[in-house]
């Protein structure tokens, strides 16, 4: 008997592509879960005069696939959009080049004077090099990332400039995000002889801008607090904040479910399951699932022991990674995550302290605030949770064991 579509032949399975594969969020269609609001409001500011924003979200959490789908339903409009993630950036020059590179492949074609204008305002030297889809753009060349920088912030506001001059030129509106923009901060300010903020430069030159909006999205929530806060805040009253966090388990868990179902996998009650083990982070959900679905095509099913399997199967991949990450640690931080991988809270009462040889309560909250700053772990509510599920079960079936402790490595406190 041929198989139906709602029950698929092992054939089939085997040719059916992983509906988790790429770690994030898709960014168009039925694939995108619960962010429909957020995705909404953000391009309507996107195409409204001085309707900057700030987007905030943990990473891993899905904020860039939200952009990028942002960015995609505004170039189904017509409404032009630069997104440019600046989370690799080495300097301020690599902004600039990386921005410069970005008009020229979405606005080049259309606004034919943009690598002219462009390369006149900032003295930018093109080559032409190929995008991954065979279209020919002109590509800038990096010659001053050496340079002083209060050239490089000089260069960043006026390649910012240009563009708003272009778009009045064209007298067309332009959107633009700059994704992990707290670098532009990190890089670019001066904290002697005189404090300089590069932000604040960036601010000062937009608020001028009539033909240009501006999106700053940013998962460095202590920068971004810095930059938004009430006293001297560099971005503070710019516009509307918005704040992605985790889709809801009860949305979430549904989503995983059918995706497995179209799949031809049975995982009935397991998506709360992987949400819970993974945590709330989109990418880190979606990774999880992804090698569960893998690991299930034979036996259509995903129970606890092959989501079991499949933590194993991660941190081996990640395991010389995590094993670098934890000889940077001092020995007081590394029994301190011992002790977090069995309990979330009482990491100061004198029964934790003894058995993970944690010292005083004073020496306990210090290491833990310098994790916390170090983005291992993160403060939730006044407990602490690992920033990474999957070094969490690294941890527990490498190092763990050191103190006579064994736990099964889908544990979760």
């Amino acid at each position: 008997m041929a198989a139906s579509p709602k029950h698929p032949s092992k054939r089939q399975i085997a040719r059916t592509s992983n509906r988790f594969a790429g770690g994030g969020v898709a960014r168009l269609g039925d694939d995108f879960a619960d962010r429909e609001k957020e995705r909404a409001e953000i391009a309507e500011a996107l195409i409204t005069p001085r309707g900057h924003s700030i987007v905030a979200g943990r990473r891993r959490i899905g904020k860039s696939s939200l952009l990028l789908a942002v960015r995609d339903d505004l170039a189904e409009r017509q409404q032009p959009v630069l997104y440019v993630d600046l989370w690799t950036a080495s300097s301020l020059e690599d902004m600039t080049t990386r921005l410069a590179h970005e008009a020229a492949n979405v606005l080049g074609r259309n606004w034919s004077d943009t690598v002219t204008e462009l390369g006149k305002r900032l003295k930018l030297k093109w080559e032409i090099a190929e995008t991954p889809t065979g279209v020919m753009i002109p590509v800038p060349t990096v010659e001053l990332r050496d340079g002083p920088l209060s050239t490089q912030r000089k260069r960043l506001v006026d390649a910012l400039d240009a563009l708003e001059e272009l778009a009045a030129k064209h007298n067309k509106h332009l959107g633009v995000i700059l994704d992990e923009f707290q670098e532009i901060e990190r890089l670019g300010s001066e904290e002697s002889p005189k404090p300089v903020s590069a932000m604040r430069m960036v601010r000062a030159a937009i608020q001028h801008h009539k033909h240009v909006t501006y999106v700053f999205a940013g998962s460095d929530r202590r920068l971004i607090e810095k930059l938004h806060n009430a006293k001297n805040g560099a971005l503070y009253n710019l516009g509307r904040r918005f704040e992605i966090g985790p889709i809801p388990p009860e949305l979430f868990s549904v989503w995983i479910e059918r995706e497995y179902s179209v799949m031809g996998i049975d995982a009935s009650g397991m998506g709360r399951r992987i949400i819970e083990i993974a945590g709330p982070r989109t990418r880190d959900v979606r990774t999880l699932a992804e090698t569960a679905a893998d690991l299930a095509r034979d036996s259509r099913q995903v129970d606890e022991e092959l989501l079991a399997e499949a933590m194993s199967a991660i941190v081996r991949q990640r395991r010389p990674m995590y094993e670098a990450d934890w000889k940077g640690f001092t020995a007081l931080q590394q029994n301190l995550l011992r002790a977090m991988t069995t309990t979330r809270s009482g990491l100061t009462t004198a029964e934790t302290r003894r058995k993970y040889a944690l010292g005083d309560s004073s020496r306990v909250s210090k290491a833990l605030t310098a994790l916390d700053h170090r983005d291992v772990i993160l403060n939730e509510g006044g407990s602490y949770v690992f920033d990474d599920p999957f070094f969490r079960s690294w941890i527990i079936v490498a190092a763990l064991p050191d103190v006579g402790v064994r736990l099964p490595i889908t544990y979760v406190p």
